[in-house]
């Protein structure tokens, strides 16, 4: 469908293909571990099709580009939230702290670079106009884990809950980092884990 499109945009003379990829084409993460763009990324360790998918029309719009194609820029989106009942971890866990007397996770330490989907939409319009080839994180600034997203959603609605914990050794963890995209685009995130958090809970006291 990909191709289809950039076909079509060559045709029609667009001036820019802004294309949305995602972090999970880094493929597994060792601990301590940081990836950025520069990071080298091992085709044959991803097990899933959708980040075979992103990072193989992320080749091909290369390509393209090297024939002639119009300018490129390829953003790797990180685990998106905003206000909806069902999505990422953010919304589940908020909820389960907002509904239940009991929460139950793999590890308090898994932890991704969480970042709010009004902060995602202001990169992408920050991006159209960057000329050349080009690919950038759009990553929240910092690692947030469970236990950070426990706390802080306790924090929010005034209450604690049970934390049990089905695997504690056994974190997952995905440090990306979004520095190139705020030095080359000026964008930084505005809505940090607790702001986006009150507005996941305003909308959710509303809706019921």
């Amino acid at each position: 469908a990909t191709i289809n499109l950039m076909e079509a945009a060559h045709k029609k003379g667009v001036k820019q293909f802004i294309f949305a990829s995602t972090e999970w084409v880094y493929g597994p993460f060792e601990e301590g571990e940081v990836k950025d763009e520069n990071s080298l990324i091992n085709i044959t360790k991803l097990d899933s099709e959708y980040a075979l998918s992103k990072l193989v029309t992320e080749s091909n719009l290369r390509q393209k580009f090297q024939h002639g194609f119009c300018p490129v820029i390829i953003l790797r989106f990180g685990i998106i939230y905003g206000c909806r009942e069902k999505g990422s971890a953010v919304e589940a866990v908020f909820n389960a702290v907002k509904t239940k007397d009991a929460v139950t996770i793999g590890s308090l330490k898994t932890g991704r670079c969480f970042l709010h989907v009004s902060d995602i939409a202001s990169g992408i319009l920050k991006s159209v106009g960057l000329n050349g080839f080009n690919i950038l994180n759009l990553q929240g600034d910092r690692l947030i884990t469970l236990r950070d997203l426990i706390e802080t959603s306790q924090k929010i609605l005034g209450k604690e809950v049970k934390i049990e914990e089905s695997d504690h050794n056994n974190a997952s963890v995905r440090n990306v980092s979004n520095k190139k995209a705020v030095q080359m685009l000026g964008w930084q995130q505005k809505i940090n884990l607790e702001e986006g958090l009150k507005k996941l809970n305003d909308f959710l006291s509303a809706s019921n």
